[in-house]
């Protein structure tokens, strides 16, 4: 040590030893307690000093680096001098350091009240009002993160550790050990207080904490453990576990098995090896046999699963437990069974089973019950038939569906008239039009139970359809014309419709016979082409879905027009060709008194003059034999289209028909006429 001071008995300070500061010389005056620190083998001794006179004033004396030999003023009851700093309680417990800020242990100090302050190299710790210890400054090998808990009753420092009295009287050490200076030698043959360890489970998840202490009979120091490091040195862990550095077993064991390995811990204390065995067992799972759905006999005996509690991965079996079905007599499952069985409760049981994860320890059994199935047999409603058709065969459906093998005699239908509600004759051949019923009975199965029967319907429907011509024009100014007709079926759905037309000139009769036009056309409309001066008359037909056809629908006629060219022209008429026109041709005159005229006489109740429509258009005088009409062709223009103009005689006029211009200088052109008797 470079120097020592001391308070004698008459209250003075006598120092001694190295002097180099001054820090052997003394000052006057008495003390209660002084504080000189020590060397600490740091190679710079400490050279200064510190003391409290009995007045609670502070003297400090040596070297004054950093103002440490310059104390704060006040009054205290305790001071402490470190390895370049002092600290020192105040009357009011408070604790104030000072000289140089090694490792901020003077601009940390606590500042809790406290009873004693103890000095360190670089760190400095207190006992506080409630007897609790409160350390600051370097931590030097856990000089201050180690600082005991509970009560102490006092407190002193080194360089790099500490050591305190507890309230029942024994002594806690920490912090640097590099010479044995806490108490339990440079090595203590320390045990694992977790030794042997607790078994893992595969699959499942493990977790131990090692920990090592020094033997307590050989080192009876109680003392605060060091941070401890540990590693495997030799030896394996379970696939998916590990070992942290600070001793914490854990993960989740992948297989099962005994594993031997060495931890090695390393600490202040030293090295302590030490070889450990961790068993691994299989998780133990019970196995449970699958209890499938009900079968029928006729169905063959289904593959039997299992299930495990606690769940497993398939993979993770080497050899699968093995299930099948068995006779409920069959208490020792010596014969497995296969194939159709005949109604009853059977057993379904699992065995065996082999797994590096697994040890099936127990197996529950299911069931498979074997029973006729219940059906409700439907009886088919077949689509309607004629009259003429022969009642059809029968069929049924059922309600679970089933398979036609699994009947030995199916159950048997037929067609019934609605007042037969005992369904005593079943009827065959033709029938007349009406609704019957379609009723099933019987059936007998090894699998199917048939619990109830739904009568269905057949109609026989004797109805023909509805059909008429719809749209036909009377007068057709064009070769062209729409045509429509309909038809509607009644209970049966129309499936196709015919068509017929005769043609007369327009002077002549219609003949008796008709020419098809549309055969079997889903079509109700088409386009017509006809030829100039023919009245033509169509009809139609149709027929449904069973084949009932309609009679020929009443007639409804149309007449095309005479054109101009098959008139005879008196006066002056110029010959045109507008397009759109009957022909493309058309006659223009602006005379008064220029005529058309037909060639021969005709019997005539209604006319239509093709002919111009303008603003600038003149009249006509129509003629038939005595009978006359005017008619003005004035009016909007339609674009140079022609337009129908109709004249009604009253009553069938017989004569030669004539258009003759009344007016002068206005636009008469004429495309033709359309001559009807009705």
């Amino acid at each position: 040590m470079g120097h020592s001071c001391a308070v004698v008995d008459d209250g003075t300070v006598t120092c001694w030893g190295r002097n180099t500061n001054g820090e052997s010389t003394a000052p006057a005056g008495t003390f209660t307690q002084v504080s000189n620190g020590g060397d600490w083998n740091s190679g710079s001794p400490i050279d200064f000093s510190c003391g409290v006179h009995t007045d609670g004033t502070l003297a400090c004396w040596g070297d004054n680096t950093d103002g440490r030999a310059t104390p704060p003023a006040g009054t205290y009851t305790q001071v402490s001098v470190g390895y370049t700093f002092a600290c020192a309680v105040n009357t009011n417990h408070r604790v104030v350091c000072w000289g140089t800020d090694t490792s901020s242990v003077i601009s940390t100090a606590t500042s809790s009240p406290a009873l004693e302050v103890s000095t360190g190299g670089g760190y400095a710790c207190a006992r506080l009002l409630n007897a609790s210890i409160t350390c600051w400054g370097g931590n030097f090998s856990g000089s201050t993160s180690q600082t005991p808990a509970g009560s102490v009753t006092s407190l002193g420092t080194g360089y790099h550790h500490s050591c305190a009295v507890t309230a029942s009287q024994g002594m806690k050490c920490w912090g640097y050990n590099h010479r044995g200076q806490l108490g339990f030698g440079l090595e203590p043959q320390g045990f694992y207080t977790n030794s042997p360890l607790t078994a893992g489970t595969t699959l499942s998840s493990y977790s131990l904490q090692l920990e090592v202490k020094p033997d307590v009979e050989t080192y009876p120091t109680i003392f605060r453990p060091p941070v401890t490091t540990f590693a495997v040195t030799d030896g394996a862990l379970p696939d998916g576990v590990t070992l942290s550095s600070s001793g914490l077993l854990s993960g989740t064991p992948a297989t099962a098995g005994d594993y031997s390995f060495e931890v090695t811990s390393t600490s202040l204390w030293g090295t302590r090896a030490a070889t450990f065995l961790l068993t691994i067992n299989k998780i133990t799972v019970a196995v449970t046999a699958a209890s499938p759905s009900a079968i029928n006999p006729a169905t063959a005996i289904p593959l039997i699963g299992y299930t495990t509690d606690p769940a497993t991965v398939v993979g993770d079996w080497s050899v699968a437990p093995t299930c099948a079905v068995y006779a409920s007599s069959d208490s020792g499952f010596a014969n497995a069974l296969t194939g159709t069985q005949p109604d009853g409760t059977y057993v379904t049981h699992c065995s065996g089973g082999t797994s590096t994860n697994y040890n099936p320890t127990s197996y529950v059994d299911g069931s498979l019950v074997i029973t006729k199935i219940d059906v409700a047999v439907t009886a088919a409603s077949p689509s309607a038939i004629n009259p003429a058709m022969v009642i059809p065969t029968i069929g049924y459906t059922t309600s679970p569906s089933t398979v036609g093998g699994g009947w030995s005699v199916a159950p048997t239908c037929g067609v019934y008239t609605s007042s037969d509600s005992g369904f005593a004759t079943a009827l065959t051949g033709t029938q007349p039009a009406g609704t019957y019923v379609t009723h099933c009975a019987g059936g007998t199965s090894t699998s199917y139970n048939p619990t109830s029967y739904v009568d269905g319907s057949l109609v026989i429907d004797g109805s023909v359809p509805t059909v008429g011509v719809t749209t036909l024009p009377v007068f057709e100014s064009g070769l062209g014309f729409p045509v429509a007709w309909s038809a509607t079926g009644g209970v049966s759905a129309i499936t196709n419709t015919d068509v017929r037309y005769r043609k007369a000139l327009w002077s002549a009769s219609l003949p008796t016979s008709y020419t098809t036009w549309k055969s079997g056309v889903t079509a109700r409309s088409a386009t017509f082409t006809g030829t100039q001066g023919y009245k033509y008359c169509f009809s139609t037909r149709a027929r449904n879905l069973i084949g009932n056809v309609s009679a020929w629908s009443a007639e409804k006629c149309t007449t095309l027009p005479l054109d101009e060219r098959t008139l005879s022209t008196t006066g002056v008429w110029a010959r045109s060709a507008p397009s759109g026109w009957v022909a493309k041709t058309a006659l223009l005159a602006t005379s008064k008194g220029a005529s058309l005229r037909t060639k021969a006489a005709v019997k005539v109740k209604r006319i239509a003059l093709i002919a111009l429509k303008c603003k600038a258009c003149g009249s006509v005088v129509v003629q038939v034999g005595t009978t006359k009409k005017t008619v003005s062709l004035v009016g909007p223009s339609t674009n140079g289209l022609r337009t129908l103009f109709i004249i009604t005689l009253g009553a069938k006029t017989t004569g030669t028909v004539s258009v003759t211009i009344a007016t002068t200088g206005k636009t008469v052109k004429v495309d033709g006429v359309v001559l009807s008797a009705s």
